[in-house]
């Protein structure tokens, strides 16, 4: 599991504001759940390169 900081919280919620598919109830996309999960591994790349650690960010336990 990743380790979290103050930072790497601020740029999650940053990286997830940038991300309307993930917030937005109003899109109505039947591939929905393809947007969100490419959109969350996309994320976990981002932090993987700007929070480099021992541990790594994935977005495997998100649930939508």
């Amino acid at each position: 599991m990743a380790q979290w900081t103050d930072p790497s919280r601020t740029f999650l919620i940053q990286e997830v504001r940038g991300r309307r598919v993930l917030w937005d109830t109003t899109i109505n996309d039947s591939n929905i759940k393809v947007a969100k999960a490419a959109a969350f591994a996309e994320i976990a790349n981002v932090m993987n390169e700007a929070f480099p650690s021992s541990t790594k960010y994935t977005g495997e336990s998100a649930s939508f």
